[in-house]
């Protein structure tokens, strides 16, 4: 292994899926469905939350990912000018190579923070060998499925 190795590429912040119109129309269906709920039940703090939540939803459905620089380190792994995040702070690490993602993987962290272990980073499907061998120099690789939500986002392309 040498002493100043780096490992850099470019990737999106998040998958980003075209939404067409029924995607929209589905969507406004269900906010109408679950804001007459709230009408009949005579909630309207809850009405008010379904109201705020699906203009969030939809906004947040436009958005396109930035891209992100990351630099893979002997000290660690640099993600943008955001994060830095040293070895010691993370547990394990695991790579998914079975879901479509344009041409990256995805390189899942796992840190000792409990409210949100998870750092998930897109990398070139080209890169993936080099970075699974030179991480393992410093972390173990670890088994990791998809979990619910993840699958759930990418059912409903969002």
């Amino acid at each position: 292994m040498e002493e100043n190795k780096t490992i850099a590429w470019e990737a999106p912040e998040f998958d980003y899926v075209e939404k067409e119109p029924f995607w929209y129309l589905v969507g406004a269906v269900a906010v109408m469905a679950l804001f007459a709920v709230a009408l009949y039940q005579k909630n309207f703090l809850f009405g008010l939350f379904i109201i705020i939540a699906a203009f969030l939803v939809f906004v947040w459905s436009r958005q396109k990912p930035r891209t992100i620089s990351f630099l893979l380190n002997t000290n660690g792994i640099k993600v943008g000018s955001y994060k830095f995040y040293m070895y010691g702070e993370l547990e394990d690490f695991s790579i998914l190579e079975n879901i479509n993602l344009d041409g990256f993987h995805e390189l899942i962290l796992r840190q000792e923070d409990r409210i949100n272990p998870y750092i998930k980073i897109k990398m070139p499907e080209s890169k993936t060998k080099e970075i699974r061998e030179f991480l393992a120099n410093y972390l173990p690789e670890a088994e990791h499925d998809e979990g619910l939500p993840e699958a759930l986002s990418r059912i409903i392309k969002f």
